[in-house]
């Protein structure tokens, strides 16, 4: 029952190795531009959604 439980202490630990909190962006850096992307599909719609979900993401993960 040990060994079980330092093997689950291991691997919570293992898998938290280089995760940080907060951006990783340069602290100087204070405005990103993304360029809209081209859609080279028939879906139509799908270069905005595409802009407008990875500016949602750069949204969330900025320090503020």
């Amino acid at each position: 029952m040990l060994s079980l439980s330092a093997v689950i202490l291991v691997s919570g630990i293992c898998g938290c190795v280089g995760y940080q909190l907060g951006s990783t962006l340069d602290p100087s850096i204070k405005t990103i531009y993304v360029p809209s992307f081209i859609n080279d599909t028939r879906e139509p719609q799908l270069e905005v959604e595409t802009t407008s979900a990875v500016l949602r993401e750069f949204s969330k993960r900025m320090v503020r």
